[in-house]
């Protein structure tokens, strides 16, 4: 057989917060201290919730990137002040709760075939879901 191995993540201290948000704005982490402490805090360190957390506050628009000043520009007190789920699956399942109908449906079926699902089989089930309608 083929040889698995595990690596085990645990949640990330401030200073590795820091330096993953300013590697994802490209930002000195001077200046994203602040943004990073914050995550940092609704996060306890965890990644995952991390990467979700920043995605939902830039599709909100307390994350945005300015062509102005040609770089990403925040709102401490308005991400500070936004509630904040107590888990990654809380985030995600707001966010899919605002997904329209049709992509649920989607979901709802793929979610059958557990972790993973062949994109032509999805394909098949949506027009044929389509056709139904």
């Amino acid at each position: 057989g083929i040889p698995i191995n595990s690596i085990g993540t645990g949640n990330l201290a401030v200073a590795d917060q820091i330096t993953f948000v300013s590697d994802v704005l490209r930002l000195s982490p001077r200046i994203t201290r602040p943004l990073a402490d914050l995550v940092h805090a609704k996060t306890t360190g965890n990644s995952l919730f991390a990467v979700q957390l920043l995605r939902s506050i830039n599709e909100e628009g307390l994350l945005r990137y300015s062509a102005r000043t040609r770089r990403w520009e925040w709102d401490v007190d308005a991400i500070q002040a936004r509630p904040v789920d107590d888990s990654v699956v809380g985030l995600l399942t707001r966010k899919m709760l605002n997904l329209d109908d049709r992509m649920q449906w989607m979901l709802k079926v793929a979610s059958c075939f557990g972790s993973q699902c062949e994109r032509n089989v999805l394909t098949q089930l949506l027009q044929s879901g389509q056709k139904q309608s």
